[in-house]
């Protein structure tokens, strides 16, 4: 939780412990400190490397308690990596669930749910951070609270409500050992990466984490190659807002169309029409650019697999979903291709230009 990545060779440690003493909830139970600790440090590309694993051995074993924790651990890294579909997808079925589900998987699905809505510019994204800063107040789930303020504030800035970011903040106590702040330390540090977007002075950054420390000295190249390196577009993306840097906000808002972001890539727009950018920016020939078919940024990636020869459970295992879903993006790659069959969708891919031999 301090950032020092040397202590998952301790959580290794002692799933091996763990798996030699034939213990199998421990085993579960260390798979998930090894997602949660990753998680909580935003390490979304070694996330993705126990993930899979983890479901398997919960799946395979009999270990039904800790499939909603690594599940929600799975809706936020596709939010992350920008397979916003399938997290909202996921992040539904949770919240319409006909029993209740656990409150930390409710209240983390409310989240990235409402996250999804504010950046693609739709509504009801508001009642949905509602209901989870009620459920952020319980014990249970009070580790959430940061999270919750920062996703609050973020819909803000990109609504152009500063003064609303500027009044988020954590609630009473949380900077105090064990409450919010110390259990979720860069949700805390992303609250307040908001109010600096906002213009709020809350002190120096020497002492923070990268990237936060290099977003709040003013090195919004540093933090943008930073997400970019964990696998996060979008915060790599928003990371060069007002940086006056013309080439770098038309690339990047290039990504955030490509992911839908339709509020930030007004955001970005306006920061390019006040730097004598006349129109919106010219589009690129990017891979979104690439999709005159209709296909989605998910099932984009379903096509360029099946190309590789890939089956369902491979693809499945690439991206980290289950095999159902990764059958109903085949089917959908299929109907927008016009096609029949998996060769027939490669074919027709390769003469469009979508992929390469």
């Amino acid at each position: 939780m301090r950032g020092e990545l040397a202590g998952m060779h301790k959580l290794e440690r002692s799933r091996g412990l763990a798996e030699q003493a034939g213990d199998r909830t421990g085993v579960a139970r260390a798979y998930l400190h090894l997602c949660w600790m990753l998680t909580l440090r935003r390490e979304w590309d070694l996330v993705a490397r126990y993930l899979r694993p983890a479901l398997d051995y919960c799946h395979e074993h009999g270990q039904e308690l800790w499939l909603d924790q690594l599940r929600a651990f799975q809706i936020q890294a596709n939010l992350a990596g920008g397979r916003w579909d399938e997290a909202a997808e996921a992040a539904v079925a949770v919240i319409g669930r006909p029993r209740p589900s656990p409150v930390v998987s409710r209240c983390g699905a409310l989240l990235v749910l409402a996250r999804i809505r504010a950046r693609r510019g739709e509504p009801g994204y508001a009642s949905l951070l509602e209901e989870a800063r009620g459920l952020a107040t319980l014990p249970m789930a009070g580790h959430l609270a940061a999270s919750v303020a920062a996703a609050t504030a973020e819909a803000a800035w990109l609504e152009g409500r500063l003064a609303d970011v500027l009044a988020e903040g954590l609630p009473p106590g949380a900077a105090a050992e064990g409450t919010a702040a110390e259990r979720d330390p860069l949700g805390a540090f992303e609250l307040r990466s908001w109010r600096w977007r906002a213009g709020a002075d809350d002190g120096g950054a020497d002492d923070l984490p990268e990237p936060y420390r290099m977003l709040l000295s003013g090195d919004r190249h540093g933090a943008a190659q930073w997400w970019q390196q964990k696998g996060s577009p979008y915060e790599a993306a928003l990371a060069v807002s007002g940086s006056g840097d013309v080439a770098a906000l038309r690339t990047a808002t290039e990504v955030l169309r490509g992911l839908g972001a339709r509020a930030a890539v007004a955001v970005l727009a306006r920061e390019l029409r006040g730097l004598g950018e006349r129109g919106a920016p010219e589009r690129r020939r990017t891979v979104a650019a690439t999709r005159p078919v209709g296909l989605t940024q998910r099932e984009f990636e379903v096509l360029q697999l099946l190309t590789a020869g890939m089956r369902n459970a491979e693809i499945a295992g690439r991206l980290v979903v289950s095999t159902r879903t990764v059958e109903h993006h085949v089917s959908a790659v299929l109907t927008k291709l016009n096609v029949r069959t998996r060769s027939e969708a490669v074919a027709v891919a390769i003469r469009l230009g979508l992929v390469q031999t």
